[in-house]
């Protein structure tokens, strides 16, 4: 995708919540104008900077951390220029930041994942993002934008759980003329499949058994939001894998996941994560709001790094939508 496509993509995404301005406060739409803007402006630099980047002398794995620190300050820096000075006092949580409890009952917090998917970045594919969310003390989502700048569907946006767009189109009426009715469930394990613990393998085992009753079951391509994305839209955004993704299951960084999954989950999915200390009946617990899962991560000694068992599934009957 092209800059003036890219500036096209947030246009149209501007136009479509201008229509339910009236329906928001004057704290949220100030902070979904300085979502949208602060992301357009990360979707610009990425475009920009990666040939330059592809051309570097450094190490990829140098240069991915080059360019994630660059447009981690690139973001922070942004939103010092909010005229809205309660914005300039939110939280601001990137991958390589610490989540802490300590903090005000009215705080505002922002989480991101400045470039998901460095590898395929790096390696000049088109399947790679930018993520960032905004959501208050209680873990409920103010607004969420994920951002595919080299997509035709570049930018997807979700705002307090009851409107969600791709492109500024109804995401439901975006991908409306799919035809394909193939079912397709994502079981996708970690690189190294050591990451697992024994007791989530079991658990995989069992899912997966499940899915294959009633779905064809692959195991997902390189960049985990696009999955994610592509069960909200009820279409698989890959090309080349045809169907509609159903189901999806995944042991991932909470980064990798939950920006993308806010969204799939204001579209009207189930998203769950699994939570082994708790009662047997009661492990599956549902992601949103935020708050349960934020103070088990934040508890852990591990902090970001933590993996969870996600489950997402597309509700039965699940074909109008927001």
């Amino acid at each position: 995708m092209c800059k003036n496509n890219l500036k096209e993509a947030f246009n149209k995404t501007r136009k479509a919540y201008e229509n339910i301005q009236k329906n928001l406060k004057p704290d949220v739409l100030d902070r979904v104008n300085v979502l949208v803007d602060t992301m357009e402006a990360v979707g610009k630099e990425l475009l920009l900077r990666q040939p330059k980047d592809l051309g570097s002398k450094e190490t990829a794995y140098d240069a991915s951390q080059i360019i994630d620190h660059y447009l981690t300050g690139f973001i922070k820096g942004g939103f010092t220029l909010s005229p809205n000075d309660k914005i300039k006092n939110d939280r601001i949580i990137l991958e390589d930041d610490d989540i802490a409890t300590d903090q005000d009952e009215d705080t505002v917090t922002w989480i991101g994942d400045v470039v998901d998917g460095t590898k395929m970045y790096m390696e000049n594919s088109s399947n790679f993002g930018s993520a960032l969310m905004c959501i208050d003390s209680k873990g409920h989502v103010i607004a969420s934008l994920y951002l595919l700048p080299k997509l035709a569907y570049s930018v997807f946006l979700t705002i307090q759980d009851k409107w969600v767009w791709c492109n500024g189109e109804n995401l439901a009426g975006y991908f409306k003329d799919d035809t394909e009715n193939n079912s397709l469930a994502v079981v996708r394990f970690p690189r190294r499949k050591s990451e697992v613990p024994w007791d989530i393998a079991k658990i995989y085992k069992e899912e997966e058994s499940r899915f294959s009753a009633r779905c064809k079951v692959y195991g997902g391509n390189a960049l985990t939001a696009l999955d994610v994305l592509s069960l909200a839209a009820g279409k698989c955004l890959y090309e080349g894998q045809r169907g509609k993704i159903v189901k999806f299951l995944y042991y991932a960084k909470p980064w990798d996941f939950l920006i993308a999954a806010a969204i799939a989950h204001t579209a009207g999915e189930k998203v769950q994560w699994y939570n082994s200390s708790a009662d047997r009946d009661k492990r599956w617990r549902d992601v949103f709001p935020l708050d349960s899962i934020l103070k088990e991560i934040a508890n852990n000694p591990e902090g970001v790094g933590n993996r969870v068992l996600f489950r997402v599934e597309r509700k039965k009957g699940n074909n109008e939508r927001i």
